[in-house]
């Protein structure tokens, strides 16, 4: 026979390793949806990559050739060029704007004046700021104030409690504030301080409009510099501007299309494969994030709520004394689940780090029988857990069949030079 409090005792320690298990579970989760932020930064990178390889240069051959492979009639050499003229223009238009500006001629003058101003305003601003805030923090001085303590518009009478109140705290404030304002009493001290924060909200003001006119000036000698380096590299913008015409047409299409378009350009290869490889893990840490952890965490969750329930229904007062058959006491504690718990969050671990840090997108080959998981992977961790490699089974020929053909159906695949990546 088992005692309550023994009972209770090791659901104690059964909720301390739920506890520690989801909070391993939460830094994991973390980290897995960090990846996956990753990895959607990383597609977008790898397909400018792909944009760069196919177009690495402004040669009118090539960019009339890419023009008619891609079905993409603004990549045609003599457009492209007419932009590059365009950007040109513009920035040179946006340059002697600057230049004949008053503000930008001036602009050190400015800069300087605004710089001395400031100074002195900070100079100026600090101690009524100081002071201000001294009689803000002085008990009842807002109250008073108010009230108009020390006015004819005064308006409570001796025999309410709150006029000794506000005859003992007006009083206190001007032995605390009244030499240092050179004030003999509450009356002076308010208007003073109405002074001061009148001068202190104009002064502010002043420091605004000077800080405003700095920053108009630092704009436009930026967008000055922006317009210099323009048409000093006038060629790289254009290029770049290019790419990311490419990367804004072939992004939306399909990749048996992609394929099709793609075919003409071998070296186009490594970067296709990458950017399918990538979107495989996002996709992978995807299903680790969502399959594996969140549910994992949802039934930890529920393994804590019926603990919990178990706990109070052993803390009702008919229960304090009793004796449970041995059997009922293992039922309602359960069995230690650490150990399993243990293996399961080592083998998330290894399956995230496997994937992140997977980086040889050339070893996939579009033509053998294999899925990206296979090539990442090697075969040797479990991924029924994503739904692909669910669909498809299990594997036992993975390894064998990755390392003893991969060569000979690369080849195969250069070959035919067909681009099916997905």
């Amino acid at each position: 026979m088992t005692r309550t409090g023994e009972i209770l005792y090791e659901l104690d320690a059964r909720h301390y390793e739920i506890i520690g298990e989801k909070r391993k579970l939460d830094k994991l989760l973390r980290q897995v949806g960090g990846d996956v932020v990753e990895q959607v930064q990383a597609v977008d990178e790898a397909w400018h990559q792909l944009a760069a390889t196919l177009c690495d240069r402004l040669d009118a051959t090539l960019l009339d050739t890419l023009a008619h492979a891609l079905h993409l009639p603004t990549l045609m050499a003599r457009q492209v060029a007419e932009r590059r003229q365009a950007t040109l223009a513009q920035a040179a238009a946006r340059r002697r704007a600057m230049l004949n500006d008053d503000r930008v001629k001036n602009s050190e003058g400015l800069l300087n004046e605004a710089d001395i101003r400031l100074h002195e305003l900070k100079e100026t601003i600090e101690p009524l700021a100081q002071s201000i805030a001294m009689l803000d923090d002085a008990p009842l001085f807002q109250e008073l104030l108010a009230h108009r303590y020390g006015t004819a518009e005064y308006g409570i009478r001796f025999w309410q409690l709150s006029y000794y109140k506000h005859w003992k705290h007006a009083d206190l404030i001007v032995e605390v504030h009244g030499v240092r304002l050179g004030k003999a009493d509450f009356r002076g001290i308010a208007e003073k301080y109405i002074a001061e924060r009148e001068a202190m909200l104009g002064l502010e003001n002043e420091r605004s409009s000077w800080r405003q006119k700095a920053v108009e000036v630092r704009r436009l000698l930026a967008e000055l510099r922006e317009a210099e380096q323009t048409i000093a590299t006038i060629d790289e913008v254009t290029l770049k501007a290019t790419q990311a015409k490419l990367v804004e047409h072939l992004k939306p299409l399909g990749r048996d299309t992609l394929s099709t378009m793609l075919r003409p350009f071998p070296a186009a290869h490594t970067a296709m494969l990458r950017i399918t490889g990538i979107e495989k893990k996002g996709e992978y840490l995807g299903a680790l994030e969502n399959q594996q952890i969140r549910t994992a965490l949802r039934e930890l969750g529920q393994q804590e709520q019926k603990l919990m329930r178990t706990r109070a229904k052993l803390l009702r007062p008919k229960n304090a004394n009793r004796r449970w058959d041995s059997n009922e006491a293992r039922r309602m504690v359960g069995q230690s689940r650490r150990e399993r718990w243990d293996k399961r969050h080592q083998r998330w671990s290894e399956t995230r780090t496997q994937i992140v840090q997977f980086n040889d997108y050339h070893h996939y080959n579009p033509a053998a029988d294999l899925l990206w998981w296979d090539v990442m992977t090697d075969g040797r961790l479990d991924g029924d857990f994503i739904p692909e490699v669910h669909a498809r089974g299990p594997r036992t020929d993975v390894h064998h069949h990755h390392h003893h053909h991969h060569e000979r159906e690369r080849d195969s695949w250069r070959d035919s030079q067909t681009f099916d990546a997905s």
